[in-house]
This record gives structure tokens, C-alpha cells and sequence, in this order.
């Protein structure tokens, strides 16, 4: 779902508003709610999910050409879910005043010879790969280990750690500790369906990322998770996060990690 506002976010800039295929996207902030989490059952055949988008430019800053796009999800007219993402089209040149102003210049997108942790095993972070698995255990807790050759989180040259890749993260930990947190539920995982991402700084390649859990609040049929993603100890993304209860599964059947 997120993944695919943020393309849906690209294709409109490009296509409909004028941006030219050149500029460089900086994100400032995401969202989403799921509202119907049944509505996204797989079946036999593709889901046919239609994206409502509204395009908002913002006033208070418009020489930066901050963008917000607001989307409502639906499957055959029924709405399940709105996400909301803010960020800015620039060119190159400002890119790059902006990308390194108060940051070390990444020359290349390798990270800097260290010791690597223990990767958390897939299963426990809800995937069936052991290279999908993007966490390893580390002194402060919880770390970024996501390869830069994989071929989805990474599918093009970067020289920064993607919105993505870090969210793909705190949703990892967050499948993982929302399990944990209720040893008597028999195995059946929570699903995430909310989530707030603001982003404050450029997470650098070369530098260790920290998932720093900030919050962990059970409330009734939801966990909210607060974390905060961290390098050299200062926050570059806030993440609070609502996993729920499954409630799309007819009785009888298992619940899949």
C-alpha cells in the first residue's frame, strides 16, 4: 500500500503537474489507515483496487514545491483504506544543497566495514527469506540490515537509505513485538493497519541505523508502537504504528505469519 502511493505520487507529478522526469523527490511525511481490512482477502483473481487522489500544493512554502497527495483506496466501491504523502520535486542542483547541507557527503552506496549482528529469522519478522529479513539484534536493541543488492528494496541507484526500505524496517519489528507481547494468542499475528512516518534528516548508507522503540502500548484489540529510527544518535524518521487483531479469518482456519 505504501509502495504504491508513492509511485502513484511520481507518476502524477510527471504526467499531470509538470515535473520533469530529472527532478529528485524528497519526502517529508507518510500515512495510511486501513479501514476494512477484509476488503484486501486474496482470492483467486487480482484485486482491482482503484486509488481516489486529490493533489494539494502547499501555500506555506511554495518555493519549495511541497506536495501533498491524499488518497482513499477502494475495491469495486468499497473503501478501505486513505493514505496521505507529503514531499517536494527539485532539481538537481537544489537536490543537492539540500541532500548534503549538514550531512557527510556518500560518495558510494556501500556501508562502512563493520561487525554484522545476528539477522532476525525471517519467520519472526513475517517473511519466508532469510535475505528479506532487514533487522539484526545490535547493542541498543534492534538495527537496520538491509542489503543493497536486493532487488526490490533497492531496485535503483540511491545515495541514501529510501523511505521504504526504513519502513520496511519498523514494519518488521513491529510484526515481531506485537507478537511477542501476547505469548497466549496461539501464533496469530496482528496486522498493521495504521501507520505515521515523519521524516526529519537523510539516513545515510554508510552509517548504522538504529530502530529505537519508544512506545509499546497495548489497547484492547490494537498495539500502538511509537519507534524512532536513529544514526549517531540522532532521530532521522518518527514511526507510530496500530496493529490490530485479525478479523478476515473464517473460523477454522490458521492464521498465516
Amino acid at each position: 500500500m505504501a509502495e504504491t502511493l508513492r509511485q502513484a505520487s511520481l507518476y502524477l507529478a510527471h504526467r499531470w503537474y509538470g515535473v520533469p522526469l530529472g527532478h529528485r523527490f524528497i519526502g517529508f511525511g507518510f500515512s495510511f489507515e486501513v479501514t476494512d481490512h477484509t476488503a484486501l482477502r486474496i482470492g483467486r483473481t487480482p484485486l482491482p483496487v482503484i486509488l481516489d487522489a486529490a493533489w494539494h500544493r502547499s501555500e506555506e512554502r511554495p518555493r519549495r514545491s511541497e506536495v501533498r497527495l491524499d488518497v482513499a483506496l477502494s475495491i469495486e466501491g468499497r473503501e478501505f483504506g486513505r493514505g496521505s504523502l507529503r514531499f517536494a520535486a527539485v532539481d538537481e542542483r537544489r537536490y543537492q544543497l539540500l541532500r548534503h547541507r549538514g550531512a557527510p557527503s556518500v560518495t558510494a552506496p556501500e556501508e562502512a566495514a563493520r561487525p554484522l549482528g545476528e539477522r532476525v529469522p525471517a519467520q519472526r519478522v513475517g517473511r519466508l527469506r532469510a535475505k528479506d529479513s532487514v533487522l539484526e539484534r545490535s547493542s541498543r536493541g534492534w538495527r537496520m540490515r538491509a542489503g543493497l543488492d536486493h532487488a526490490v528494496l533497492f531496485d535503483h541507484p540511491v545515495d541514501h537509505m529510501p523511505l521504504m526500505a526504513q519502513l520496511e524496517g519498523a514494519r518488521q519489528l513491529g510484526h515481531m513485538l506485537t507478537a511477542e507481547d501476547r505469548p497466549g494468542n496461539g501464533g496469530a499475528p496482528r496486522v498493521l493497519t495504521g501507520l505515521r512516518a515523519d521524516c526529519l534528516a537523510f539516513a545515510e548508507l554508510d552509517r548504522p541505523i538504529d530502530l529505537v522503540v519508544r512506545e509499546q502500548q497495548p489497547h484492547g484489540a490494537a498495539s500502538r508502537l511509537l519507534l524512532d529510527i536513529a544514526q549517531g544518535g540522532t532521530v532521522v524518521t518518527t514511526v507510530a504504528m496500530t496493529w490490530s487483531d485479525r478479523s478476515d479469518q473464517p473460523d477454522g482456519l490458521s492464521h498465516a505469519a
